[in-house]
């Protein structure tokens, strides 16, 4: 057995670094593309939720926060992971969409799963006062809004 050169050493690593980093170069494609757009709509639906907690519209301004959620959700996190695990616009478009179409429900369970080989695991985030944010995000937050 001969000792690698260090140009096959380079080489070696190059073609293991290849699938992590066209992944990666997959979501940061798309959030360069569209985070700005995304990020100004959640920023203005948020806005909109404060100014309505502070005309003491209560409920409207649930749905408006529910729906930055949703688009947080959707955007920042199903669509550039999916684009990402994919790696083709075509067919991240068509399971996006179908992902995004499907029911708020459909939605959060796959939202977990999509994140978890990711090393995010939603069940494991805990709020100050102790309760899992997942749980109460679907069992406060949605419930609430629905």
């Amino acid at each position: 057995m001969s000792i690698p050169t260090w140009h096959e050493v380079a080489e070696d690593e190059f073609w293991e670094h290849v699938p992590q980093d066209l992944h990666q170069s997959a979501v940061k494609d798309y959030l360069g593309t569209y985070g700005d757009a995304i990020e100004s709509r959640v920023a203005g639906l948020s806005k909109t939720a404060a100014a309505l907690v502070a005309s003491k519209h209560f409920g409207p301004s649930i749905a408006t926060s529910v729906t930055a959620l949703e688009l947080m959700i959707q955007y920042f996190c199903v669509r550039p992971i999916v684009g990402g695990a994919l790696l083709s616009e075509l067919l991240a478009d068509e399971v996006s969409q179908h992902i995004l179409g499907s029911r708020g429900y459909d939605q959060r369970k796959l939202l977990a799963a999509i994140l978890k080989p990711w090393g995010v695991d939603l069940s494991s985030i805990v709020l100050s006062s102790g309760q899992p944010l997942w749980d109460a995000f679907q069992n406060v937050v949605m419930k609430v809004s629905v």
